[in-house]
């Protein structure tokens, strides 16, 4: 006797799609939030729907009942492009003072320092996306910001930026412990 079963093909929401989805929720409840606050709340969520409610929660109870991007931001958000750019920037040009004083920049700005590892690891992801597939990358970016990690790609190359994903990606792990 074989046992009947169902099929279901989960998968990561998309950033629009968790947006849309928590702009509905703030429209029904009344609450007044910038759409660019929810994008960055969303791709925070990383395809979790769940994920994301509860972070606009979090932010909501942080913000008083209003929210604005750059307070999402401070809060959830990733570290601004221009100083992952800064960081990267540096480690193409093979400089680790500049590297270290990018660094030094974002941990001065309150930053800590798993976060940055984990921004940079993500962008260092989309830079070896873009560069191996290019417009048809799967990334989650603004156009201007393709335009920018599609620099990076190339300043890096495909083995550097492989080098860099796996010590980031170790460190990470490491601070974990």
């Amino acid at each position: 006797i074989r046992s009947r079963t169902q099929h279901y093909a989960f998968r990561l929401l998309t950033t629009e799609e968790i947006t849309g989805h928590l702009v509905d929720l703030c429209e029904k409840e009344g609450v007044e939030v910038d759409r660019a606050a929810l994008e960055v709340i969303a791709r925070r969520g990383a395809g979790s729907a769940r994920d994301a409610i509860s972070l606009l929660v979090q932010a909501l109870a942080h913000g008083g009942g209003s929210l604005d991007e750059a307070t999402v931001t401070s809060l959830f958000g990733s570290i601004p492009l221009d100083g992952r750019v800064a960081v990267l920037d540096a480690v193409a040009a093979e400089d680790p003072a500049a590297a270290l004083l990018a660094l030094t920049t974002l941990t001065a700005g309150g930053t800590e320092p798993r976060q940055i590892a984990e921004d940079l690891v993500r962008a260092l992801r989309d830079c070896f996306l873009i560069a191996v597939a290019g417009t048809d990358a799967p990334v989650d970016l603004p156009a201007d910001e393709v335009s920018e990690m599609q620099r990076l790609g190339e300043a890096l190359g495909k083995s550097a930026l492989v080098r860099c994903i796996e010590t980031l990606g170790t460190a990470i792990v490491d601070m974990r412990s």
